[in-house]
């Protein structure tokens, strides 16, 4: 769309054209346009596309060209601001893979990692790997039986976070943290590349951006940060969607989520290492030296950079999402992964991911239930985010003489999205039948409802799944 940036309304019959390719059009009376043109799906990083400008004219404005749009495989939406005035000013586009038209192996390391060199320490389901436990409610439920379970309700879970409504992006304003994740998360991931690997890299940027905001009160739209260019990519702004709301925490606060293109330990002379410390070896991911310990990230290394190191070690690995997403990993695997080494993490090793969903209530809908006959459990879920969370499943399970989860009636629910930027959350009251066994001890039970995130999208709580939050009420249920 092109907006008369004065007056904020649409220039209509702009003239919009690619120089390269020849495709042009005009604008219509809303000031939108439409142009198609090939484009190449990125997979390795032989894959190389093609380079173009997008220029946008009107009489009695500044003509603004938008340089180095690498013609990738989808579908992008660009807001141009027009000034009033004359000339004609360039605006860079290109994605970090590709700066100004270079692929990133013959890029100069200052261009792709700003001008510190990145050297500074500042902190439908697609196809996935087999679950290996088909009841993965039970071994949470034993996993928190040896807690101490008080006279009252108690909650247990990743750290609830809300994190920043809107960024400040310099040279860009203000803009809501999805529509920033949204418009910037394929300036740095490929947006060809697997669903899971977006949805990790979603995480990661999103974490990202709120650190900055929290800490510095903006972000930078280039390299020097991570890169922004207000463009919108539907794959992009679909990770966005699944995952919103979550970002990292490290000792309790927002974390600076560090990335960079292939971390691991073996330096090419045909890319641009700067990981001050391989001593991890090939093989490896990490930069002890700066804080991050090695982590063994046996990927495929068959596309991007092969086993070459091609950025600082730190974090995630960008190209490493992609082959693992193509190895059957979901996105969730991929951040405990790099971030905390599934849970075995140390130094900055020890990012966590958080939630913005909350399970504030829950009540079984009789206290006393007879061996073999079923009660309701009723429960509130909070939802802290900007879009709804479709992908939750509520599960249960009683303790007490024995541990029984009833995974037959696990059931998937909608957490509904705030009203609007004005509101802090929005509550959803949902519900799930119990079955207790004929077989099943008489006694005291207590009662563990959870929220899980479906993962893998089977409507299957499993192994592959992430449990969200728990909620445990002590003897809230006779068995008799």
């Amino acid at each position: 769309r092109v907006v008369d940036v004065a007056v904020g309304r649409p220039v209509v019959g702009a003239e919009v054209r690619l120089a390269k390719a020849g495709a042009s059009t005009t604008t219509d009376e809303n000031g939108y346009f439409s142009l198609y043109a090939k484009g190449t799906q990125v997979l390795d990083m032989s894959d190389v596309p093609e380079f173009d400008d997008l220029v946008v004219a009107a009489p009695g404005f500044t003509t603004v060209r938008l340089a180095w749009l690498p013609m990738l495989e989808q579908d992008a939406h660009y807001i141009v601001d027009l000034e009033r005035g004359s000339g004609e000013t360039v605006r860079d586009m290109s994605h970090k893979m590709y700066p100004q038209g270079v692929p990133l192996r013959e890029a100069d390391p200052a261009a792709f990692y700003g001008a510190k060199g990145g050297i500074e320490t500042e902190d439908a389901a697609e196809p996935s790997e087999q679950a290996e436990s088909s009841d993965a409610m039970s071994a949470l439920a034993d996993s928190l039986a040896g807690a101490a379970i008080g006279p009252k309700a108690s909650w247990s879970g990743l750290q609830v976070v809300n994190p920043p409504d809107q960024i400040y992006v310099s040279g860009y304003g203000w803009y809501y943290l999805e529509v920033y994740l949204a418009r910037g998360l394929c300036n740095e991931w490929i947006s060809s590349w697997g669903a899971h690997a977006l949805d990790a890299g979603s995480v990661a940027y999103r974490s990202y951006g709120s650190w900055y905001q929290i800490n510095q009160g903006s972000i930078c739209a280039t390299t020097s940060c991570q890169v922004f260019t207000n463009t919108y990519v539907s794959a992009c702004d679909s990770a966005a969607q699944r995952t919103a709301g979550m970002v990292l925490q490290k000792s309790g606060s927002v974390a600076r989520s560090e990335y960079s293109a292939e971390n691991n330990s073996l330096k090419c002379t045909s890319y641009s290492c700067v990981n001050t410390d391989l001593s991890c070896g090939s093989g490896k991911a990490g930069s002890p030296a700066a804080g991050w310990p090695c982590l063994t990230d046996g990927h495929l290394f068959d596309q991007g950079p092969g086993t070459c190191c091609f950025g600082h070690g730190r974090g995630m690995c960008q190209w490493g999402t992609q082959a693992w997403s193509r190895g059957g990993k979901l996105w969730n695997w991929m951040v405990d992964h790099y971030y905390n080494a599934s849970g075995a993490g140390s130094g900055n090793r020890t990012t966590y991911l958080t939630t913005p969903l909350e399970i504030t209530t829950a009540a079984p809908s009789s206290t006393s239930v007879t061996r073999g006959t079923s009660f309701t459990i009723n429960a509130t879920v909070r939802n802290y985010a900007d879009y709804s969370h479709s992908r939750i499943m509520l599960g249960a399970s009683i303790t007490g003489p024995s541990t029984i989860s009833d995974s037959a009636h696990d059931k998937k629910i909608s957490a509904l999205a705030r009203t609007g930027y004005t509101v802090q959350y929005r509550d959803t009251a949902v519900s799930r039948t119990f079955t207790v066994p004929s077989t099943a001890p008489t006694g005291t039970y207590n009662l563990l409802v959870a929220i899980w995130y479906d993962s893998n999208n089977n409507s299957v709580i499993d192994s592959n799944d992430k449990p969200l939050r728990t909620i445990s009420l002590p003897s809230a249920l006779s068995v008799r």
